[in-house]
């Protein structure tokens, strides 16, 4: 394995197989417990499966960055060699936060070193708030960015008490959220199941999956969200949601976890159930599981599938998604 060092006295060891993240898994959730933006989609579950499913299609570096003998980086890097650019192995993955994994005093010296290599630096879906951002803004002006953070990522700030928090909100949530709620469950009965171990989760999510008829995933995505859903379960970040209607699945979802965020994956609806907005009445009901579980901060994507109910504070908005019945 390669090794140089630059003049921040910074060690970067290319990792030959790149299989072998998985290797240091231990390491790297160390390191991603002492950064600030901890999300499921930089653990070393999803980089090594997300590589394992897509990382095939283009050439793969992993490296290892080390300061003073601490590991204070992993750098997995999908590179396109005829355009010259380099991104994340999740970069692929639409509904994926893509990032970097690294000590926030490092990211600028980390852009310094592959603008020395590449033409074009690809991170989409960027959350807001994350000091990559801050790295990326400082080397701008001699490179080429592409960041999608803005648009795509929405974020509502979660309590315990969601009734108490649903209520307080003024406009558009206090009418049309909690008319949305009763009118629902006064016309079917309203049943929500939360599936988290590996026997049900497996079930619910063909369950949720077999709702969506408009080819929200490739067939390589389904296979992946299969294996990352259930290695996920066993600690404890993955969570299916299934409402039934008078016993008859109408909406689900899948949420991923991490500490105390937690980032909705999949919505799904049965559009002959359109007219009862059942998506946005589940979404509702998963912002009230996830506040009671201690999530603090929820996170969806803003692309033309979820229902919604908008960023930092929780208003309906207008003319969204109205695949999704939303008026």
């Amino acid at each position: 394995m390669a090794k140089t060092k630059d003049a921040l006295n910074l060690e970067i060891e290319r990792v030959d197989d790149p299989l072998s993240i998985w290797d240091y898994r231990e390491k790297w959730l160390e390191l991603l417990d002492r950064t600030q933006e901890r999300n499921p989609f930089l653990t070393p579950h999803w980089v090594f499966l997300s590589y394992d499913y897509f990382g095939v299609k283009e050439f793969f570096d992993f490296y290892i960055l080390r300061h003073n003998g601490n590991v204070v980086g992993f750098l997995p890097l999908s590179i396109d060699s005829e355009k010259n650019c380099v991104t994340t192995v999740n970069a692929d993955l639409k509904r994926a936060i893509t990032d970097i994994l690294a000590e926030p005093y490092i990211k600028e010296h980390i852009f310094q070193l592959l603008l020395e290599r590449f033409d074009k630096i690809h991170l989409p879906r960027i959350i807001e708030n994350s000091s990559t951002l801050w790295a990326m803004e400082k080397t701008a002006q001699n490179a080429y960015f592409e960041k999608e953070h803005t648009d795509t990522i929405n974020k509502i700030d979660l309590a315990e008490d969601f009734d108490r928090m649903l209520y307080r909100e003024k406009g558009k949530l206090k009418g049309k959220g909690i008319k949305l709620i009763k009118k629902l469950e006064r016309e079917v009965h309203a049943e929500i199941g939360v599936f988290t171990n590996k026997k049900d989760i497996a079930f619910a999510l063909d369950e949720v999956l077999s709702l969506q008829d408009d080819n929200i995933f490739s067939i390589g995505e389904v296979a992946f969200l299969r294996d990352i859903t259930t290695v996920f379960s066993k600690s404890g970040w993955a969570r299916v949601y299934v409402l039934k209607a008078d016993d008859w699945p109408v909406a689900g979802g899948v949420v991923f976890s991490y500490e105390n965020s937690s980032f909705l994956y999949v919505l799904t609806t049965r559009k002959e159930t359109l007219e009862l907005k059942v998506a946005d009445y589940l979404f509702l009901e998963i912002l009230k599981n996830e506040g009671k579980m201690g999530i603090k901060s929820f996170y969806f994507f803003n692309d033309g599938f979820n229902p919604l109910v908008s960023t930092k504070k929780l208003k309906i908005k207008k003319a969204i998604l109205s695949k999704n019945g939303v008026n």
